[in-house]
């Protein structure tokens, strides 16, 4: 069973794996007193498996001139993760949340976690106040693009032909009523983006194959395909290609995190599978490496441990420590 420790554990283990200690651009365990931030990202938990998506986010905000502090971990985290808790716990944890965010007076907070809009309401239930604004990453950047877009160096302009997984073609009033300013904005704004990358033309959107989405859960709330065979794999990857040649694109694109997390595991030489910042950030110049998925392709987790020696050796980590993380980073990698 997966608990709220287990999981924030597992967001740190994952940068200790797959990122070089010197790479880390935001702060994850608050000290002192930090400097006064105008701007706040957040990157919740759940992003911190692809860390190169942050990286990619950091820099892309940077380059259009963007001057933004980021944060990410446990004392930032919106609440969901205990919500099994209950109410209390849930409350107890985003009040923290709010308080660290507070020690930077920041006017605006952006989050890749569309928990922290139903999360606060619910401590300006209780007539507590939230000292800040809260926007959706996908629209700070949109908004950011937009702003910057005559200065912008296109580093590429043949159009790619683009399949889009959005993060919620189909939602349902409740939800987007609890959540519209996150939810209900993120499949438009990353759209918009896209159609201001020079070479990015959409052609339309992809939900599942006959064998179902790789970002849906199986009965046990797990991934679909956690624990299935390589040649399982293979054909959910062949399905996807097929289905991509039949609309005629080279690559998917997905609007949040999580897919793009579930998704690029069945990325191939014929269609990339990427996340709309990693398009942005390539487009741009500025593209890093991705790790995570890297590693996913190899046969096993010793391989995994030889293609992430820098990045856990810069931690000042051993073979053995390391192999215990790659274990947890990937439990339902396909080991020969």
């Amino acid at each position: 069973m997966t608990t709220a420790a287990t999981q924030y554990h597992l967001q740190y283990d994952s940068q200790r794996l797959l990122l070089m200690r010197d790479e880390v651009q935001w702060t994850a365990r608050l000290g002192g007193q930090p400097d006064r931030s105008d701007v706040v990202v957040n990157f919740g938990c759940g992003q911190q498996l692809t860390p190169h998506i942050m990286l990619e986010t950091v820099d892309v905000l940077a380059a259009l001139g963007m001057t933004v502090t980021a944060v990410a971990g446990s004392q930032w985290c919106c609440g969901v993760a205990v919500d099994e808790e209950g109410d209390d716990a849930t409350v107890k944890v985003v009040r923290g949340s709010v308080r660290h965010m507070a020690k930077y007076a920041p006017h605006t907070t952006v989050h890749a976690c569309g928990g922290w809009w139903p999360q606060t309401a619910k401590l300006r239930a209780l007539g507590e106040d939230v000292p800040f604004g809260l926007a959706y990453i996908a629209d700070f950047v949109m908004q950011a693009v937009e702003s910057r877009l005559g200065d912008i160096e296109w580093k590429s302009t043949e159009a790619v032909p683009t399949l889009m997984h959005l993060k919620a073609p189909e939602i349902d009033a409740e939800t987007l009523a609890e959540r519209g300013s996150s939810v209900g904005i993120a499949d438009a704004r990353v759209s918009a983006i896209m159609q201001m990358i020079p070479n990015v033309e959409v052609v339309g959107e992809i939900e599942s194959t006959p064998v179902g989405s790789p970002c849906d859960e199986g009965p046990d709330g797990d991934g679909l395909f956690d624990g299935a065979s390589p040649a399982q794999l293979e054909e959910v990857k062949a399905k996807l290609a097929d289905e991509a040649d039949r609309m005629g694109a080279a690559q998917i694109v997905c609007v949040h995190h999580a897919c793009s997390r579930e998704w690029g595991k069945f990325t191939s030489d014929r269609l990339p599978v990427r996340h709309y910042i990693s398009v942005l950030a390539e487009a741009m110049g500025l593209a890093r490496p991705n790790r995570y998925h890297t590693c996913w392709a190899l046969p096993t987790l010793d391989d995994i441990l030889d293609e992430t020696r820098p990045a856990w050796q810069s931690w000042d980590l051993s073979r053995q420590e390391a192999a215990g993380l790659a274990a947890e980073v990937f439990p339902s990698h396909p080991r020969a």
